[in-house]
């Protein structure tokens, strides 16, 4: 018999679907796609090649942040300098303002001292010109690409952190914020030398680590432990010694604190009293808070908020989450944490791995359990289990799309959704259709995190293993079509 032809429309569309045969795919899901490499669902219908992206800002992020020259009449083939929270590296270059030519660390040119913030580098060439005292050091390529571990948008810019240091930009330059604001610090008294400095001006404690310089004294200075301050004034312990003793009244002036151990730096945007702020921790130092010219560090919080990992501003309060324990301060402050005023603890009972706010309640994972804290304030607040089954395995993954919450779980990405019954939430698991891949990736990466693109109704959810290249780097596009589990 002949055989007879005949031709039928199909739709691209159903995204990826990889957990079943071909003919059953031909047959049940025309259209979805078995292999999408670097294409992404349309949400104007079929699939279409990512086409790339643009650069904020198409400068590099300071590697070592704003280090300075340590000590004027420095010359020939070695320099020293201060406000470096990270050892360089042979081969690395840099400029050095007010010095002509670009300067290459020679091999095994690097002694780094961690305590004090220095390093003395051996250079290829001798220099042009002696640099003077505090001249910026301005690093153009390095050896290694050392890692961004964190970064937000934050009103027209992105705050980015590299190499414990914390930087903003609106797209042409970074500019670091992470420098201390004790208030208007002055020198106490003439004829001071050795390793102590009396200051007066204080609003609150430097720390070990903080970094500045005197007016009309050479070198810069670190401070070795942490001050007491009292009405104001204090005795600060440096390194080096005074290289001569300041004047009384001389001006000091803060270039760096220190915020080194910092893993993941994670930040909650919020505004209790006119001025939008953002909050930030890193799992090692104490949080610190920046309102787009000062940066403050909680050096008063408690012990329970020091390397705090996750932060929120849930009900004009402050949460932050270290261990199973959140910490939350006082309504509509940011740094009280009085049990008289208002703030307090409660102990979730296990590791907390991520926090979301949802739908007036603050949604609280840990990698077995999913619970909520509901009321407004400390006389009303109650932590309620949603389930003891399922939890998140990284907070970064935690996202709103939709008026739901996604996030990555042992089994896949799940979606967090209220239902018709008060209270109740469903649970359901979005990439089944993928769940050979998705395992994969889980298996392979060792960190994540994700994104939401809202004009495209998109998740993208990216992970990082040191094993990787980042042109293999991996990661996962979600697109959502319609509400609960499109």
């Amino acid at each position: 018999m002949p055989t007879t032809w005949s031709t039928y429309p199909i739709e691209f569309k159903g995204g990826l679907i990889t957990n079943m045969s071909p003919l059953q795919q031909g047959i049940n899901a025309p259209g979805s796609a078995r292999t999408l490499k670097n294409f992404e669902p349309s949400i104007e219908g079929g699939y279409r090649r990512i086409l790339g992206f643009t650069k904020f800002d198409s400068n590099i992020v300071p590697p070592y942040g704003n280090p300075v020259v340590h000590g004027a009449s420095q010359s020939s083939t070695t320099l020293i300098i201060a406000a470096i929270h990270k050892t360089p590296e042979a081969g690395d270059t840099f400029t050095i303002a007010g010095v002509t030519g670009t300067y290459t660390i020679a091999s095994g040119g690097v002694s780094f001292d961690d305590t004090n913030n220095r390093a003395t580098l051996t250079l290829t060439g001798a220099l042009a010109s002696s640099p003077a005292n505090g001249a910026l050091v301005t690093f153009a390529t390095t050896t290694t690409s050392h890692l961004i571990n964190g970064v937000t948008s934050w009103e027209d810019k992105a705050i980015v952190s590299r190499n414990n240091d914390l930087f903003k930009t609106t797209g042409s330059g970074y500019t670091k914020i992470n420098k201390p604001t004790y208030g208007t610090v002055l020198v106490n008294g003439g004829s001071q030398s050795g390793g102590t400095l009396a200051v007066d001006g204080l609003t609150s404690a430097p720390q070990a680590g903080d970094v500045f310089t005197i007016a009309s004294v050479d070198k810069v200075y670190t401070v070795t432990a942490d001050a007491t301050v009292s009405s104001g004034g204090s005795t600060l312990n440096i390194n080096p010694n005074l290289a001569s003793s300041p004047s009384d009244d001389a001006v000091i002036t803060f270039i760096s604190t220190a915020r080194e151990g910092a893993t993941k730096i994670r930040f909650a945007s919020y505004n209790f009293s006119g001025t939008l702020k953002l909050a930030i921790v890193d799992g090692a130092s104490h949080p610190a808070l920046y309102d787009d010219s000062t940066f403050t560090v909680l050096n008063d919080a408690p012990t329970d908020v020091l390397g705090a990992k996750y932060v929120v501003n849930f009900k004009n309060q402050l949460i932050f989450a270290k261990g199973s324990t959140i910490t939350f301060t006082a309504p509509f402050t940011d740094s009280d944490f009085t049990a008289a005023s208002g703030a307090g603890t409660i102990n979730v009972g296990a590791t907390i791995t991520g926090m979301s706010v949802f739908r007036e309640q603050l949604v609280i994972f840990t990698e077995r359990s999913i619970v909520r804290l509901v009321g407004d304030t400390i006389a009303n607040f109650q932590l309620q289990p949603i389930t003891r089954d399922i939890g998140c395995l990284e907070g970064d993954t935690i996202q709103e799309v939709g008026g739901d919450i996604i996030f990555l779980a042992p089994d896949g990405l799940r979606l967090l959704s209220g239902t018709e019954r008060i209270g109740d939430f469903g649970l359901g698991v979005v990439s089944k259709t993928i769940q050979k891949n998705l395992t994969s990736f889980i298996a392979t990466n060792t960190s994540f995190s994700s994104v939401v693109i809202r004009e495209k109704s998109q998740y993208r959810l990216f992970g990082y293993n040191t094993n990787i290249s980042k042109e293999s780097a991996q990661g996962i596009i979600a697109t959502q079509f319609s509400a609960q589990g499109g």
